[in-house]
Order: C-alpha cells, then structure tokens, then sequence
C-alpha cells in the first residue's frame, strides 16, 4: 500500500486544455492488497441493498489511506489561521466532505454527489458567480435503480457530470481566486470519493 501523501501535498488538477480521462469500467481487472488477518468485509448484498432515501443510516467502513489524508487536513485547517482560502477549505470539509461525528472519513459519494451545489459558490462568503447557477442537482432518485438500491452505472454518469462541470477548461476566465479554489477542491474531493466507491466495489467482486 502506498505511503500516504502529506496533508500540504500539492493535489492534481488538470491544467487547462486537458481532457478528462474515461471512467474505467466497473468490471476492470486490478490488484489488491493482500487481505489482512482478521479483516472481514460487508457482505455484499448488505450493500448492494443500501436504500436510497435519505432517512437510511451511512455505511461505515475501516479506515483507509484516503481517510487519513482527510483526517489529517481537518485537523491542519483548525490549526492554521483561518485566512480567507483556509476557513473557505475548513467549511467545505466540515459542512459537506467529511461524515460525522468523527470527520476522519469521507462521506458515500451519492451524499456528495446530491449535496455538491450546496458548497459552491455563493456559499461561505465566496462571491456569487452567474455560472454556478447553471448547475442542475442531482436528486437522489437519479443514482437508484428501479428497486431503491444504488445503480454503479448512474453513479458514474453523475461522477462525469460534475467533473465536466468543474473541469478548468469549462470554467469561467473571471473567477475569483477564492471561487477557483472551491472548484479545484471540489473537484479532488469528489475523485477521492469515487475511487474509495470503486475501490469497495472491487474488493466485493475480489472476495467472491
């Protein structure tokens, strides 16, 4: 497993000009990490069936590296002076990224994914922009199957969807410093989120 990257880490975002890459198929071949002694994993029916309402209770998973990483920046941004970018960070980690009460793991992706409008632009102060208006959410039907469970397909077409709304070459020249910021972390956060979901996805096929 590779080491975790610093909390500072300088995070990847396409320059302008750049094309975003295809979502690789769900029924990809790729290798895992050994399985550790003792580690168990949810059967995955149990997930398969997580329900789409917002009243179902969020899944729990051990910690992984992805986790730490955002454990690690909630706990630099409470440190740091809260400057414009750094308090703007802080409130998207807290108030949509992370899952509480603990606010060391990441949210399911279908959360942030429905939720995603709810943090850009005008929030926390950043200044309003025409074009986050254009947003449509995502309601939460849109990702489920006729039966009410979590379909992998349109989990993916909602990942395409934001990432093409927040890619550089489609944003506005005019943003703001602080706007940019907001579409560049949430652009991270949202592939972290969608390689822990693929990545539970295959150490469900793996363990059959």
């Amino acid at each position: 497993v590779p080491p975790i990257a610093p909390s500072n880490a300088q995070k990847t975002f396409p320059p302008r000009g750049t094309r975003v890459p295809p979502i690789a198929p769900s029924n990809a071949q790729k290798t895992f990490p050994p399985r550790q002694q003792g580690q168990s994993h949810p059967p995955k029916q149990q997930q398969q069936k997580q329900e789409c309402p917002t009243s179902s209770p969020l899944p729990h998973h051990a910690p992984t590296g992805m986790d730490q990483k955002y454990k690690n920046m909630s706990e630099q941004t409470q440190k740091d002076n809260l400057s414009n970018v750094t308090a703007l960070k802080r409130n998207i980690l807290l108030h949509w990224a992370l899952q509480p009460p603990e606010l060391q793991i990441l949210r399911p992706l279908d959360h942030l994914l429905c939720s995603v409008h709810t943090v850009c632009p005008p929030s926390f102060g950043v200044p309003a922009h025409s074009y986050f208006s254009g947003w449509k959410p995502i309601p939460r039907t849109e990702l489920c199957a006729p039966d009410g469970t979590l379909d992998d397909e349109k989990i993916k077409k909602a990942v395409r969807k934001v990432r093409f709304f927040l890619h550089p070459d489609k944003l506005p020249r005019d943003l703001t410093d602080e706007q940019e910021f907001a579409c560049k972390l949430l652009w991270d956060i949202t592939n972290d989120a969608f390689e822990d979901f693929t990545t539970a996805q295959e150490h469900l096929d793996w363990i059959q």
